[in-house]
């Protein structure tokens, strides 16, 4: 998933924080793009990935 979403956004230019983007993309690994859009949309991933980045007490 991580690559091809890396080729999405690289590669052929595409969006991917365009919710429809990130279904097609999703989609095309064969993964349940409602479940992922869902994930994405509750916030954790991208708050887990800050404090991944930025230890608490930074950033």
């Amino acid at each position: 998933m991580h690559l091809a979403l890396f080729a999405a956004r690289h590669d052929e230019g595409r969006k991917i924080d365009d919710e429809a983007v990130l279904r097609d993309v999703v989609a095309s690994r064969g993964l349940d793009p409602g479940a992922v859009a869902a994930e994405v949309a509750s916030g954790w991933p991208r708050t887990s990935i800050a404090r991944s980045i930025w230890p608490a007490g930074r950033g």
